[in-house]
């Protein structure tokens, strides 16, 4: 029993440290953790890497997956002292799909990344890797892999002459720094930045690759302007960007196949700064108050709204100063609540955007689970189910609440019961601030805000126009029920 348990602690420790296959096989791709050494010396930096194979027609992506993907990620188990650095990034590919352009790799790839072996080490040295990625062809297929691989450690250290050729290859392929004669700059152009680079010689071909995404079209052409010492590249502006970049960052590929990492800060002239988008934003923001507006003749928030207008249509002439300090706390209770709101759907966005936001689209069950959703939000709108009635009664005693606290609170109350009555025009507004900057994402919730909050806060300002408004009423179903078509749609 002694040998059995001692034989089970080695074989536990087999599987903890680098027993994990070298390769991965899947339906589309294989991917291997290698070396570049057969041996490596203690305190010595070397380099290790995943080398993907990939099936014709399947690619991976680039730090910068283009229109749509996620790039390859590693996590490792090293044992103590041993630091790994970053993935070092070879050139791209422009892979089109259909009307849109991906950033990645076809056929084969190797990602090196730099080890730094500390001076006290034990062999063998043991590499896990817990890899994930993303493969893709007409749709994309996630897939992981946990890898091991074992070196021994020697007091010299000695290249492997299997593996060193393809990381000397990979070397020529990952971008330089720009040389210190180059001169970069941008410029915006209303619908274009204009990418200008002096080299010092004539280019005949470049091709840029934004290390940021949301920033150029991928998809449209890059317009090259060659001059004796210089070149310029005409790149369209993503239509998702709000404003004009201060920078532009990014990897130029030039006819030779050398490819540079280039910073271009960006001007913006007169013209330009007072054109770009600046109807789309004036739209989107009135939509966002003409949806904060409806949802105020929604059943769920209407009969909150009509007992605390009648309670201000009731009051003296010498209590309207009053009336009106709580309408201002009405609003600042939705403005907060919409505050938060944004806050956390931007939290979510970035987090998003940090595993690849984009990609999720293509995920089925991504797919099935929103149109589950939205088809239950028009369920309930056509009154199948109620959601945001079992907080009217507390709804009722806020509004009799007396104070300052009262009308925050009902500005709080009349949010949250408004929210499963999102009426079309306020999700069109929601789904453009959640593809934009965060200061505009914020204006846009604000606005939206201020629409669910104007009524109130007018009728305060003078409470007489209180009998303008409609009574409560079977016209307020018909118009819930009526809304509920475009989210079938």
């Amino acid at each position: 029993m002694k040998r059995l348990f001692i034989f089970g602690l080695l074989l536990a420790g087999s599987f903890a440290f680098g027993a994990a296959p070298s390769t991965a096989h899947t339906d589309h791709l294989d991917v291997a953790l290698v070396s570049e050494n057969s041996q490596i010396a203690a305190g010595q930096q070397f380099w290790a890497g995943l080398d993907f194979h990939m099936q014709p027609g399947w690619h991976v992506y680039w730090v910068n997956p283009g229109d749509s993907g996620q790039a390859p990620t590693v996590k490792w188990q090293l044992p103590a002292g041993v630091i790994a650095g970053e993935i070092q990034w070879p050139k791209p590919q422009r892979i089109q799909l259909s009307t849109l352009v991906d950033y990645g790799y076809s056929d084969h790839v190797l990602f090196m990344v730099p080890m730094h072996a500390p001076q006290k080490l034990k062999s063998p040295l043991n590499l896990g890797a817990d890899v994930h990625w993303l493969v893709c062809r007409e749709v994309c297929i996630p897939g992981k892999a946990q890898l091991g691989l074992s070196i021994p450690v020697a007091r010299q250290a000695m290249t492997d002459p299997d593996t060193a050729p393809l990381f000397e290859k990979t070397r020529q392929e990952i971008p330089s720094e720009a040389p210190a004669i180059w001169k970069t700059s941008a410029r915006a152009n209303g619908s274009s930045l204009v990418l200008k680079v002096n080299t010092g010689h004539r280019e005949t071909s470049a091709q840029f690759f934004p290390l940021q995404d949301l920033q150029v079209e991928n998809a449209a052409d890059q317009k090259l302007r060659p001059a004796k010492d210089r070149f310029e590249l005409e790149l369209k502006k993503s239509e998702a960007l709000s404003a004009t970049p201060s920078s532009l960052q990014g990897v130029v590929v030039l006819a030779s196949g050398a490819a540079y990492v280039v910073e271009a800060p960006v001007t913006v002239g007169a013209a330009s700064a007072t054109k770009a988008n600046g109807q789309s934003v004036a739209t989107v923001l009135g939509l966002a108050f003409v949806g904060g507006l409806i949802l105020n003749l929604m059943p769920c928030v209407f009969p909150v709204l009509s007992l605390k207008v009648l309670s201000i249509a009731s009051l003296r002439h010498d209590q309207r100063r009053e009336a009106r300090i709580q309408g201002f706390w009405y609003t600042f209770g939705i403005l907060s609540s919409f505050w938060i709101i944004s806050g956390v759907l931007l939290a979510v966005r970035a987090a998003g955007h940090q595993v690849g936001w984009g990609f999720q689209l293509q995920s089925p069950l991504f797919v099935d689970i929103m149109a589950a959703v939205i088809f239950a939000l028009g369920l309930n709108m056509m009154g199948v189910f109620e959601l945001g009635t079992s907080v009217m009664g507390v709804g009722d005693s806020l509004t009799r609440r007396e104070g300052h606290s009262g009308s925050f609170l009902t500005g709080v109350l009349a949010t949250v019961v408004a929210t499963p009555c999102a009426a079309p025009f306020m999700g069109s507004a929601v789904g453009y601030a959640l593809t934009q900057s965060a200061p505009l994402a914020f204006l846009v919730f604000s606005t939206l805000a201020l629409g669910l909050a104007a009524p109130y806060l007018l009728l305060t300002l003078e409470p007489s126009w209180a009998k303008l408004l409609p009574r409560p009423g079977v016209w307020m179903l018909h118009l819930k029920q009526a809304l509920s078509f475009p989210l079938f749609g």
